[in-house]
């Protein structure tokens, strides 16, 4: 629902037909919410599926206009979003993520959270080269790092400032509660693999469904 309130100005009649979603906010536990559920709730979901996915599509950029790359990341993936102010409103330029390898899982928080904007800025650098940028992340602690001196980091985070700092201006804070594009894009990678997965497992008979299992983890 995080995304869904990000983009809520721009669907159309929302309130109402978005509103039986609203209300399951109530249920604070996963069985009362399991036990609310209805096939109501189910066409709500695949109208906000919908909604969503329209509201998503891509803004064409416009010269001189003030763009930002949103950044974050999660245990398994991370992600951003390359944004552009039109019109009073943060319009979608382009999404990315990338999972994380097994090392890169291992990082701190920190870590992971520079990791992603390092490559967020590799991804994105023939976009925001020779403009003024500015990187949001809802990691504090990496606020105001371009202002520190690189050479008093360890060498992969100094590698990794030091790509920043070619096209980057400014690191930035922005609440997690507003970072809900660079959230979501964190995440899509666990969310592909667990439905990849499911997919496998019921075309598959049941006797098999163990060696498919340790196949796939492996």
């Amino acid at each position: 629902m995080g995304i869904v309130a990000y983009f809520y100005r721009f669907i159309h009649h929302a309130s109402g037909r978005l509103s039986p979603l609203y209300k399951m906010k109530k249920f604070r536990t996963q069985k009362a919410f399991t036990a609310n559920w209805t096939d109501k709730h189910d066409r709500a979901f695949g109208i906000a599926k919908v909604a969503v996915a329209e509201a998503t599509m891509l803004a064409h950029p416009i010269s001189g206009a003030m763009t930002e790359l949103w950044c974050d990341a999660s245990n398994i993936a991370v992600g951003a979003v390359l944004v552009q102010r039109q019109n009073g409103f943060w319009r979608p330029l382009a999404f990315w993520s990338k999972q994380l390898n097994n090392a890169q899982m291992n990082y701190s928080a920190t870590d992971r959270e520079l990791l992603a904007v390092s490559y967020a800025v590799d991804n994105f650098c023939s976009h925001i080269e020779g403009q003024p940028i500015t990187v949001r992340t809802d990691h504090l602690p990496l606020v105001g790092s371009l202002r520190k001196a690189a050479d008093t980091a360890l060498p992969i985070p100094r590698r990794h400032l030091n790509r920043i700092a070619q096209f980057i201006d400014d690191v930035k804070y922005l609440s997690g509660c507003q970072n809900n594009l660079a959230d979501a894009m964190s995440c899509i990678v666990l969310v592909c693999v667990k439905r990849m997965i499911s997919q496998v497992l019921t075309s598959v008979p049941s006797t098999s469904k163990t060696n498919v299992s340790l196949i796939i983890l492996t």
